[in-house]
């Protein structure tokens, strides 16, 4: 990009840095990401390393690069990003020389101002043959997210790679099949489909880009695919980045992006035919602008500087001085006459980049103890400990639940459990189907209270973040349910990705029914964990407590009220037991300054669906005077003796009905083993009737089929009365070459699925074989 020269007035130049540094710093606060072009030169590169050299990458190992090669020279190689001697480089995987002329549209993303990016390390965890799993909550059970990637260096990985959405969780993936290294590394950002402005800062789109024979024009080798979009079409100067979006084929060449005939479009280098049904997710947005940079007072110049650095004779200054008798000025500037060119004199840069969390971790309370809001942490809902990143610097500290438990609707006065009757026998009641949803009660309302006062508290801008987890976690109920006459083979236990959506457990049982429920409402309950394994070098796991019981305050949830005037006039019970007020919680604002005040209550007894408002004087003059209120929390006991309130909840958990509403998946396995030649094939079954609300998605336990001629069960659905069922499964073959073929997500409305010749040649159709490309018509 060229470097302009103005000639300016004293008074001039003066008022124009003073608005560049009103208007630069306004900027600066508003964009965290920076878009631009490289071009190699002989000087930026040295055989298959190309040096980039900005204001936004220099010095900062910690920044989020994603890289697209745009034509200019061909370059047919996989190539990555890599951090050194202050410095981001780009790289060819394969150490071929980059040739001079080639192009690269960059993305600089500052993970400490956007949370759209963050870097993945691949290890044996996280690593099935030529694909690596994401576990991050910007990914997980997003199917619908944009995903880019670019390599960094950790390990040479000479295949082009794509992203791959499947069970909950997105993966990068090897184009050409090969194996996925370990310990090598990358770049993601995850955006949402549409307008970038308000995600990342930077005017552009983000759209899904799928290749047909439409698309590829007149372009008879068809190594070309022109994306149709508003946010590409007749844009020439837009920065462009595409990342192979893994549908149902494969393209393993190297791709870069294109512009001509008024359109952007996909190619691939050695201009072998991009495949029909191959995928991209495009990100399009506006280059940054160009930045008034510094002033040279006794030249009379200002440097205005668009991507490189200017030529030998001008100085770079992030931030011209201000100096009374003299104005806006450069420090250290070369001395008149010379055309010395001296280096920047940059400060040292603190790394903000996350490390990942630090598995010692801190007490919630002992980190706010200085403001005497240590009680506060009993009002979250928040695991006892929390985990500070590993870099202290970058303000993140990871989380996790206080525990999952049976969840009361206050809306619908409903349970989260339920007891359906299967068919009656001779001799009375049949088999019980027990469903538990068990749910973390920590909100977001609670996430942003407490970075709010963990920033005050800590006087940095604090972040709470899931705790990153290598797997799915694993529920463990011990011999809670044994106990009790369940057979472990007849519970079914969904966990979600995602772990702050509620785990979904059922089971079967017989007369013993009653029993357990009595055992709920005693002074017992039902326990178990759910077993957490964080990123680490070493293994190293995490029990968050599940608690299954009715008659504890843990079920109900905290009573929350926000002023004053909602707990003096008029405190009404929802509940179903008796409750006893014990005392309130009360966060007070003064400015800046939170305090957390304890008021004491007279232990007023107030029966379901009633209202207390007989507060003593004292009780209410403490509430009003102070200062504002922003929380209220009501601690509350209960009546759990009280027999009545117990038949009430019977009533609401055992629905009674005389039909099955919980059914099997039969699956007959002809010969798919042997008509595939796989070592073994997978299964996955999802439905929104494994839901026992019937509101969203849920998986089934995935099943391995080993053997042909074997009948197995995938699992149960609870199908409402009246209706077939609904669900959808995913075949995917491991071959004993370790390659995986994965299928469409098919949908089916029987209970009884067969697998065998005719639908694997539905599932997976053979391919088409292509001729030989014709030469190329640039």
């Amino acid at each position: 990009m060229p470097i302009f020269t103005l000639k300016l007035s004293a008074m001039k130049r003066i008022l124009l840095i003073s608005l560049w540094m009103i208007l630069g710093g306004l900027m600066g606060s508003l964009t965290a990401q920076t878009a631009f072009q490289h071009t190699t030169t002989s000087t930026n590169t040295s055989g298959h390393i190309t040096t980039l050299d900005h204001s936004t990458t220099n010095g900062k190992a910690g920044m989020i690069v994603i890289v697209e090669q745009v034509y200019g020279k061909y370059n047919d190689h996989a190539i990555g990003v890599w951090y050194n001697s202050g410095k981001w480089k780009i790289f060819n995987q394969d150490r071929q020389p980059i040739p001079a002329g080639t192009k690269f549209n960059i993305l600089v993303v500052d993970p400490a101002k956007s949370k759209r990016a963050f870097v993945h390390t691949t290890g044996s965890a996280n690593i099935k043959n030529n694909y690596t799993i994401l576990n991050h909550s910007l990914t997980n059970v997003k199917p619908s997210a944009t995903v880019l990637v670019t390599q960094v260096y950790g390990r040479y990985n000479t295949s082009p790679v794509g992203v791959w959405y499947s069970q909950g969780k997105w993966t990068i993936y090897n184009e050409k099949r090969t194996a996925m290294p370990a310990h090598t590394k990358f770049h993601v950002l995850v955006l949402n489909a549409g307008n970038t402005k308000s995600q990342i800062g930077l005017n552009g789109n983000a759209f899904s880009h799928s290749v047909t024979q439409a698309s590829k024009g007149t372009y008879r080798t068809g190594h070309i695919s022109f994306a149709n979009h508003v946010g590409t079409n007749s844009k020439k100067d837009r920065i462009v980045f595409a990342t192979p979006n893994y549908k149902s084929t494969y393209n393993p060449h190297i791709k870069g992006v294109w512009y001509a005939n008024n359109k952007w479009s996909v190619f691939n280098h050695n201009r072998k035919a991009i495949p029909n049904g191959v995928r991209f997710n495009m990100l399009a947005v506006d280059p940054s602008p160009v930045r008034i940079i510094t002033t040279r007072p006794e030249i009379g110049t200002v440097i205005v500087d668009g991507n490189t650095r200017p030529t030998t004779g001008t100085v770079i200054r992030p931030k011209p001085t201000f100096e009374p008798t003299r104005g806006w000025v450069i420090v250290d500037r070369p001395k008149p006459g010379t055309t010395e060119t001296p280096e920047p004199e940059s400060e040292e840069e603190i790394s903000l980049a996350p490390l990942g969390p630090n598995l010692a971790g801190e007490e919630m309370k002992e980190l706010l103890e200085g403001q005497s809001l240590a009680d506060l942490a009993d009002n979250w809902n928040f695991f006892p400990k929390v985990y500070p990143d590993q870099n202290e610097h970058s303000g993140i500290i990871y989380y996790l639940p206080k525990n999952y438990s049976v969840q009361w609707d206050a809306s619908t006065q409903d349970y989260s459990l339920s007891m359906y009757y299967l068919s009656s026998t001779g001799d009375g009641r049949g088999e019980v189907i027990v469903t538990a949803e068990l749910t973390p009660k920590l909100t977001e309302q609670e996430i942003e209270e407490a970075e709010e006062l963990l920033s005050k508290q800590l006087r940095k801008d604090i972040k709470l973040y899931p705790m990153p987890i290598m797997s799915t976690p694993q529920v463990s109920l011990g011999q809670s349910l044994e106990n009790f006459g369940v057979d472990p083979s007849s519970l079914h236990i969904n966990v979600h990705s995602d772990f702050l959506e509620p785990i979904v457990l059922s089971w079967k049982m017989d007369q013993r029914v009653d029993d357990l429920i009595g055992f709920m409402m005693s002074n017992a309950q039902l326990a178990g964990k759910l077993q957490f394994e964080p990123y680490a070098e070493e293994e190293q796991f995490i029990d968050v407590p599940i608690r299954m019981k009715l008659n504890e305050p843990e079920t109900y949830g905290k009573l929350t009220y926000e002023n004053a005037a909602s707990v003096l006039n008029g405190t009404t019970n929802p509940l179903d037991y008796p409750i006893i007020l014990e005392e309130l919680s009360v966060m007070r604002r003064k400015g800046n300054r939170h305090t957390l005040e304890t008021i004491t209550l007279g232990n007023y007894r107030v029966e379901p669906g009633m209202m207390f408002s007989d507060y003593s004087d004292t009780e209410r003059t403490r509430l009003i005077e102070g200062d504002i209120i922003e929380q209220i929390w009501l601690k509350y006991s209960m009546d759990a003796d009280c027999e009545t309130c117990k038949e009430t909840i019977l009533d609401k958990i055992l629905s009674g009905t005389s039909r099955a509403r919980v059914q099997d998946i039969e699956l007959e396995v002809l010969n798919p083993i042997a008509f595939s030649g796989a070592a073994l094939i997978k299964l996955q079954v999802r439905s929104i009737q494994a839901d026992p609300n019937g509101e969203s998605m849920a998986y089934l336990e995935m099943l391995t089929i080993r053997q042909d001629f074997t009948p197995l069960k995938p699992g149960q659905l609870m199908i409402p009365e009246g209706e077939n069922a609904q669900f959808e499964y995913q075949v995917s073959l491991v071959m004993p070459t370790g390659e995986v073929k994965v299928s469409e997500w098919v949908a089916h409305d029987n209970l009884t699925l067969v697998l065998g010749e005719f639908q694997l040649n539905e599932l997976f159709p053979p391919e088409m074989a292509t001729e030989e490309p014709e030469s190329p018509e640039e």
